[in-house]
């Protein structure tokens, strides 16, 4: 499974996902340490965040509107390399609530892993 895709090929509701880029890490901080959104995400050191972007087995990406490049959320993939092509889906953070952006990014995120990545099973725990 890669990464390797024109991102722009995959919109829903004027949305795209791309990946996340060493200058995006503040806003994905920030995004996960804001009040509404700590108690349901496991917060991550910038170092952690930076090691992930690293890694061939994560996706990490960002959520953004197509229209004006305005960030919106970011998600985070795991498995991209696991041997039975199961894809974790371990976190979907949206800054914008009350617009449709996370159902769209679901959408999306399930048309990567199984149009894209070829997955066979794309799961996910809730905290």
């Amino acid at each position: 499974m890669s990464l390797q895709f024109d991102w722009r090929q995959l919109r829903e509701l004027d949305l795209h996902l791309r990946p996340t880029q060493e200058t995006d890490l503040a806003y994905v901080l920030d995004a996960e340490a804001r009040p509404e959104n700590a108690p349901f995400v496991t917060q991550w050191s910038l170092e952690r965040h930076q090691k992930s972007l690293l890694e061939p087995d994560v996706a990490h990406l960002i959520v953004e509107r197509i229209g004006d490049q305005t960030k919106v959320g970011y998600v985070i993939l795991l498995g991209l390399t696991n041997p039975h092509e199961a894809v974790e889906f371990r976190r979907l953070v949206i800054t914008e609530k009350g617009s449709g952006y996370g159902r769209a990014a679901v959408k999306l995120i399930k048309h990567y892993a199984f149009a894209r990545l070829k997955a066979h099973r794309l799961w996910l725990d809730v905290k």
